[in-house]
């Protein structure tokens, strides 16, 4: 009986930390903008979010521009992110034959590497509108 006492409280305290850690890091409900600085600081400082380190309240015509902003860069990378699929998928297959045709996953890879940087650069460009 000792035992299962243990073994249960040593699982409500797992499953309280992984509970407690779970939310964090998975975007900001909170209305605010904020410099992203920490955001890539881990999860150790996600508890700082939403304070006051350089995050304000979003009117809402800056809340319509943001999502303008994003729904055309997600217009942009669903525009290219098919054509890499498909190339990617061609090496795929070509890395399935027993002898590849190194020339060709080659040329695949190139491809891919200037479709990502074209949509990288019309997203740049649709960002610095704003």
């Amino acid at each position: 009986m000792k035992r299962l006492s243990l073994l249960l409280g040593a699982l409500i305290i797992v499953s309280a930390t992984a509970f407690a850690w779970g939310g964090y890091g998975h975007g900001n409900s909170s209305g605010c903008i904020g410099n992203g600085f920490f955001n890539r600081m881990g999860y150790g400082w996600h508890h700082m979010r939403g304070r006051e380190y350089n995050y304000r309240e979003v009117s809402p015509a800056e809340q319509g521009e943001y999502l303008e902003v994003r729904e055309r860069n997600i217009e942009i990378y669903n525009k290219y992110g098919v054509k890499i699929s498909k190339k990617q998928l061609k090496i795929e297959r070509e890395l399935l034959k027993d002898k590849p045709d190194w020339e060709k996953i080659s040329m695949l890879n190139e491809n891919i590497a200037k479709l990502e940087a074209a949509a990288r650069t019309e997203q740049m460009k649709n960002n610095y509108k704003y």
